[in-house]
């Protein structure tokens, strides 16, 4: 996974400048939690610690109220051990590192989670510019946040049909209209998939058809 290669790479780069290290670390843990929490750029850019994300043993945890979603329904997650494990290093060293910075447009940044090479609080404009960058970096087509969403829904469209009702409460959809209209797409690149396979199986049979040898001609 690309966020995961990321966060190796700023532990292992001895090229790169400490700020460097943790903006790149910061990248990937963005990439890679957005992968597994698709939230929207709005929430993301509210996370606050100990507000939103807290320490629990091992683990952290993701609490955001219902008034602070769009669809009014509260999103509580346990982030994974993996992903937690890497939430642990950027809060107790890199967020660091980042807070220390001193650009010329540098805001107060308190307790916000994501934090900017210049000290500030990360925007929603900044994670845009950094998906952009890094998915540009690695030969793939440019990504946005809101990406992150549609892809969520329809790999498990796609995927595992079966279980399409999850897809709201990924999203922190109240509505099952989404996982519905995900269902739709995933019946139809099915379908596109079987009707290529069969077009195949057609070309392939008639290719190896004997083929009539043309009657003799006298004159």
């Amino acid at each position: 996974m690309l966020g995961f290669r990321l966060m190796a790479q700023a532990d292992d780069d001895d090229q790169l400048s400490e700020l460097g290290r943790a903006a790149l670390h910061r990248d990937g843990l963005l990439i890679a939690f957005l992968a597994a929490h698709p939230l929207r750029r709005r929430n993301l850019a509210s996370l606050r610690l100990g507000h939103h994300l807290s320490e629990q043993g091992d683990v952290f945890v993701l609490k955001i109220a219902a008034a602070e979603t769009k669809g009014r329904i509260p999103y509580e997650r346990v982030i994974a051990p993996r992903l937690s494990a890497a939430f642990g290093r950027y809060i107790h060293h890199h967020r660091t590192v980042l807070l220390r910075a001193k650009g010329r447009w540098r805001r107060e940044a308190g307790d916000a989670l994501w934090i900017s090479r210049d000290g500030s609080p990360c925007t929603e404009q900044t994670f845009a510019n950094i998906i952009r960058k890094r998915t540009r970096e690695a030969g793939r087509p440019d990504l946005s946040p809101h990406l992150f969403r549609s892809c969520a829904a329809s790999s498990i469209a796609v995927d595992a049909p079966g279980d399409v009702d999850i897809i709201p409460a990924v999203l922190g959809h109240g509505s099952p209209k989404t996982a519905e209209r995900h269902y739709n797409l995933a019946g139809s690149l099915e379908a596109s998939r079987d009707h290529g396979r069969l077009i195949d199986d057609l070309r392939q049979r008639l290719s190896q058809k004997p083929r009539r040898r043309p009657a003799p001609s006298w004159r």
